[in-house]
């Protein structure tokens, strides 16, 4: 049935044998264990350094952050409880955490962490550098864009969408 099976079995055998205790007594298995140990930490506002407001938007504001483990730099959009209560926005909070987890595109941001604090809903998300659209027309000395330039950005919108469905 399984064409591959003796071979997987002969594989698994081999790898489970010295080169697997090999494996345990080196670096590489404790840096695994310690990554593993960081896996299991519960995620809070302590787990990141945050820094500069990056933007605001209707809900609240994205801030860069580090995680303090890694120092892996992140977006950390938080939504103010308040905000998203009084306007309804509950069920497109959820929507957004829920696109993003299984988001994996290097056209849309993707979410890498997700806590709560008193007053925010928390989305960790990856770093795209380089500014928003607006920044860039907003930067231009003449009015619009040069046509090459439109070209590019659309097709950037395009691939975001065409990984969004």
């Amino acid at each position: 049935e399984d064409v591959f099976h003796s071979c997987k079995e002969a594989l698994h055998n081999y790898l489970s044998g010295e080169p697997f205790s090999q494996y345990q007594d080196s670096m590489y298995f404790d840096r695994f264990l310690q990554w593993k140990m960081l896996e299991k930490q519960p995620i809070t506002k302590r787990t990141f350094r945050h820094y500069r407001l990056l933007g605001k938007g209707g809900f609240g504001e994205v801030w860069a952050c580090q995680v303090r483990a890694t120092g892996m730099m992140y977006a950390c959009k938080k939504l103010e409880k308040t905000h998203v209560k009084a306007r309804r926005g509950e069920s497109m909070a959820l929507n957004e955490k829920e696109i993003l987890e299984e988001m994996n595109s290097r056209f849309v941001v993707n979410l890498a962490y997700a806590y709560q604090t008193k007053n925010s809903l928390c989305l960790v998300l990856t770093m795209m550098n380089g500014g928003d659209l607006k920044f860039h027309i907003q930067q231009m000395e003449k009015k619009g864009l040069a046509e090459d330039r439109v070209r590019f950005y659309a097709a950037e919108v395009c691939c975001g969408l065409l990984h969004l469905h």
